[in-house]
């Protein structure tokens, strides 16, 4: 555990930079879902594959980058698991139902956000895809099969969960608030418009 309390700072100010940005994209699916679905007429296939699968990438990345900032910031480095289970902090395998869950979402991850080959290429043998059957189970074991109503738990639950956990952040670092709202900001933008 960190001690020092400039650096514990820092790292809870980047945590909470990165938690926000997290409670934004687990909200996002289901908007898209929800925006998709009103209004259409005549169903456009190609387009309702591109979104669902837009959706589903988008699903799968942020719900590693919850465990990664549980693993990199947070865990031993700012609190302990008890700690964390405290304040609310979200177990991802838990929120799927088990740790059985977690292997059919690395599945998913190599499926739609990694190698979507089930052996490496070489220049003299061919990759293999996951097999359809597989990817078919790991959807249904993870719940993203019924993508609306998966979606619509990471706003509902997950992404709530995550607010709360700042909330407590924020009272026990003051620093974050003006680091989210002004100093992170502002250094973006200047690195952007500097040359």
């Amino acid at each position: 555990m960190i001690t020092d309390d400039k650096a514990r700072e820092k790292i809870a100010c980047e945590a909470a930079h990165l938690a926000n940005e997290l409670v934004r994209q687990l909200t996002v699916p289901s908007l898209i879902l929800e925006d998709s679905e009103t209004g259409q007429k005549k169903k456009n296939f190609l387009r309702a594959g591109a979104i669902r699968n837009f959706c589903i990438l988008g699903i799968i990345v942020n719900l590693y980058r919850v465990i990664e900032l549980r693993d990199n910031f947070l865990l031993d480095i700012l609190f302990s698991e008890d700690e964390l289970r405290d304040m609310g902090f979200p177990s991802i395998h838990e929120f799927l139902g088990g740790l059985e869950q977690m292997k059919f979402l690395e599945i998913l991850r190599h499926q739609f956000a990694g190698h979507a080959t089930a052996k490496s290429a070489t220049g003299k043998k061919p990759g293999k895809l996951i097999s359809a059957k597989l990817l078919g189970i790991a959807l249904r074991e993870t719940g993203i099969d019924k993508l609306p109503e998966f979606a619509t738990s990471l706003r509902e639950k997950l992404a709530p969960q995550l607010e709360k956990f700042i909330d407590q952040m924020r009272r026990k670092f003051p620093a974050i608030d003006k680091f989210v709202m002004e100093d992170y900001p502002l250094e973006v933008e200047e690195g952007r418009l500097r040359r």
